[in-house]
């Protein structure tokens, strides 16, 4: 099952491959899986770095690829659906670049410290728990009270904030004595 949010993400990127179809002489008629195969997966990769992109900047390959896999995970399961799975073609995946660049260089703690000072009301309550804890941002802000036990000194993250596998099984975190004093 996918979060709410990753269906909202699917759905964009799936009308946003539709509208690019619609754009091509074979996709101005009814639209067919038939179509469906590597040689269009290619050239929607290819569309996709300016594809209703405006002004904005062409995107990345990483963005690129996400909405190509998207197709490709559609694809595979209308084929093994029952209702759809006569009328779609065998589900293909194209081989697509994968990003190798420059490595994500993470803030110093003086940076983090210095970017805390700044921040005021809830944010900077925000700001302090993902520091010393390393949640996502997302996580933090669906922590409820009584996943904070002060005394102990533990943080309970529930499973339905984890985003892999074993991040939703849920798990405990020891809180820095630092943080259980603030």
């Amino acid at each position: 099952a996918l979060r709410p949010n990753s269906v909202m993400r699917y759905a964009r990127a799936l009308d946003q491959f539709v509208r690019w179809l619609q754009t091509l002489p074979v996709g101005r008629g009814v639209l067919s899986p038939s179509l469906l195969g590597t040689r269009l997966l290619a050239q929607w990769y290819q569309a996709t770095a300016t594809f209703e992109r405006g002004d904005k900047p062409p995107r990345k390959a990483s963005s690129r690829r996400k909405l190509v896999e998207v197709v490709q995970v559609v694809w595979a399961w209308a084929y093994d659906d029952d209702e759809y799975g006569d009328v779609v073609p065998p589900p293909r995946k194209l081989r697509m670049p994968r990003g190798g660049g420059d490595p994500v260089l993470a803030p110093t703690w003086d940076e983090m410290d210095a970017c805390i000072a700044e921040v005021r009301g809830w944010r900077r309550w925000l700001a302090l728990l993902l520091r010393f804890t390393g949640l996502r941002v997302n996580q933090g802000m669906m922590l409820r009270r009584d996943d904070v036990d002060l005394e102990r000194g533990v943080l309970r993250v529930r499973g339905e904030l984890g985003k892999s596998a074993a991040e939703r099984q849920g798990r405990f975190v020891p809180l820095s004595p630092h943080l259980v004093q603030v």
